[in-house]
């Protein structure tokens, strides 16, 4: 792992890369916070002009790592604020009419399986169940992700990537930084 030491806002700042290849990086921050992480990648076609290897990946670590920063900068401060604003999206989620998570789809999964085993509905019947079964949970995860992505726009200033959503939802439910 190679240590990155940044200064922002005349703030000491520590990180890590933890991954690194011609085409990906990740960086974690060790000081002033933790817990969040990020990366970036190249994609293949455009290879042959950029890589992480090297200079070029030296300093996207070190704009990676002042992101990070000023995500946990902001989130330290907002953090009694964002927790509310996290209440109200978890129960949002709570409300969801008709909500089949993936706990229930395996158990709904199983009683249908188990009627089609009595036979009493046929192959077709089942299929036609499981389908609908199905769709309920996608449109669950989707109005999910719908809620979580609002979250995010509505009480952060900067983008938040999907490597990071999860680690500031558990450093906001944690109150931990």
């Amino acid at each position: 792992m190679n240590r990155l030491n940044i200064i922002v806002e005349n703030v000491v700042v520590e990180g890590e890369i933890f991954n690194r290849s011609a085409g990906d990086i990740s960086v974690k921050i060790t000081k002033p916070y933790k817990n969040i992480s990020t990366g970036s990648h190249i994609p293949s076609f455009n290879r042959a002009k950029k890589s992480f290897i090297g200079e070029y990946g030296d300093e996207k670590a070190k704009k990676l790592l002042k992101e990070l920063y000023h995500i946990g900068h902001y989130t330290y401060q907002e953090i009694k604020n964002l927790s509310q604003k996290l209440k109200q999206s978890k129960n949002k989620i709570k409300n969801i009419p008709h909500k089949i998570d993936n706990e229930k789809l395996a158990e709904e999964k199983a009683k249908l399986k188990q009627t089609l085993k009595q036979n009493k509905i046929d192959n077709i019947k089942y299929q036609q169940e499981l389908k609908i079964l199905k769709q309920k949970a996608t449109d669950f995860d989707n109005e999910v992700y719908k809620i979580m992505d609002e979250f995010f726009e509505d009480n952060f200033p900067m983008i938040i990537g999907y490597d990071s959503a999860e680690q500031i939802l558990n450093i906001i439910e944690n109150d931990r930084l």
